[in-house]
């Protein structure tokens, strides 16, 4: 029967709150074999980066990137959930949600109305 096992590991994370994380992630990455680069994607920032044998790896602002045996893209639930720990505290910027606005409907004027300039004239006989 096999049994549940914890692992205890170290290694490297780079949280990507912003495109300067990103630039520095890849710069860094690119220093050990990993190529790729940073493009505005359906409305969000991506790191996209891939190395020969190894799989690719998107990440987008808001993740982890982590090299821990292998390179991945982790949310900050995953990353929590996984028990990674990073040596200094980090915040993540929290994105306040756009504010609904009510859309105002304009009434289409009917054929005539008050707003249609006066044209008419006075015929002398």
């Amino acid at each position: 029967m096999g049994i549940g096992l914890t692992r205890q590991s170290g290694g490297t994370g780079w949280p990507l709150r912003d495109q300067v994380d990103m630039l520095a992630a890849l710069a860094e990455l690119s220093a050990q074999g990993w190529s790729g680069g940073i493009e505005f994607d359906a409305g969000q920032w991506k790191l996209r980066l891939s190395m020969d044998g190894k799989n690719s790896v998107n990440a987008s602002l808001g993740q982890w990137l982590v090299q821990d045996g292998g390179l991945k893209a982790l949310l900050c639930s995953d990353f929590d959930a996984q028990g990674y720990t990073p040596d200094t505290p980090v915040e993540f910027p929290q994105i306040d949600p756009e504010p609904v606005v009510d859309a105002v409907i304009e009434e289409p004027a009917p054929f005539g109305s008050l707003t249609s300039p006066d044209v008419s004239t006075r015929m002398v006989r």
